[in-house]
């Protein structure tokens, strides 16, 4: 099955939605172009793992700052740590 212009991947079977276009297979075929793609899929998965590090750094962040106020609040360096998932020592630290 072929796309016309009038059809959209949201109309194909779930199966032919999976296979490459025969253009895709095309340009995989020229190593050149098949670099450039590797090359891409690479790069996107660098951002993705940069944007998780970051956000998880985040949390921590968000985390330490909690701990800080819990602290000047008069909560026990135990309870804090139940609270926010930090380790003990690294409230203590604080």
């Amino acid at each position: 099955m072929k796309l016309s212009e009038n059809s959209s991947p949201d109309s194909l079977p779930a199966e032919q939605a999976k296979q490459p276009t025969a253009a895709c297979v095309e340009l995989a075929q020229d190593e050149k172009t098949r670099k450039l793609m590797e090359a891409r899929r690479i790069y996107e998965v660098d951002r993705k793992q940069e944007r998780d590090y970051a956000r998880k750094e985040g949390r921590v962040e968000e985390r330490l700052e909690i701990a800080k106020k819990l602290l000047l609040a008069g909560d026990s360096p135990e309870k804090i740590s139940q609270v926010t998932g930090l380790d003990i020592e690294a409230v203590r630290k604080l």
